[in-house]
């Protein structure tokens, strides 16, 4: 975040997939920890420890969670979603709403799904940037399969993955 020039003002996968490749790669956590503050302050030298690059990113079919679910079968994918208020307070569950009307200014990584024994809901597993002390470890369980095509809250709208080499 704080070399991005963007810090705790928002972003997307059209300024962060671009940014990693013009920087050469990222580094890893254990280098430059993450701490969900914006400091201001760019650690040149630290931001030149690659130790990931990506060539490209490429889009999930949007509005489809069959595509996205195949896609995060495969790995992490960068969604963007509209983030109601009342999740900061989220602590456990299936997340199932209620939702703003308008994309963004939030996103997550999706990196799983299941369904809850108890309530048989289905939902996607994203890891949030709040850190480990909000949520479930950092984690949200979002409904999935909502009646609605862009899926709850709009995640399957602006679906990202990062690839190296990128292949059509």
């Amino acid at each position: 975040m704080d070399c991005s020039g963007r810090g705790c003002h928002g972003g997307n996968a059209d300024d962060a997939f671009p940014w990693i490749m013009d920087n050469g790669g990222i580094t890893i956590d254990a280098d430059y920890p993450y701490t969900g503050k914006d400091h201001g302050t760019c650690n040149a030298a630290k931001r030149k420890h690659h130790w990931a690059q990506i060539g490209g990113y490429r889009k999930v079919e949007p509005n489809n969670e069959t595509k996205l679910m195949e896609a995060v079968r495969r790995q992490p994918i960068m969604v963007g979603f509209n983030y109601p208020g009342i999740l900061h307070q989220y602590k456990s569950g299936v997340f199932s709403g209620p939702c703003r009307d308008i994309l963004g200014p939030h996103a997550v990584a999706l990196v799983g799904y299941g369904k809850d024994a108890k309530t048989g809901k289905k939902y996607w597993i994203a890891k949030g940037s709040y850190g480990p002390k909000w949520g479930m470890k950092g984690y949200l369980l979002m409904e999935r399969d909502v009646a609605n095509p862009k899926g709850l809250c709009g995640i399957a709208e602006w679906p990202y993955y990062p690839c190296y080499p990128c292949r059509d």
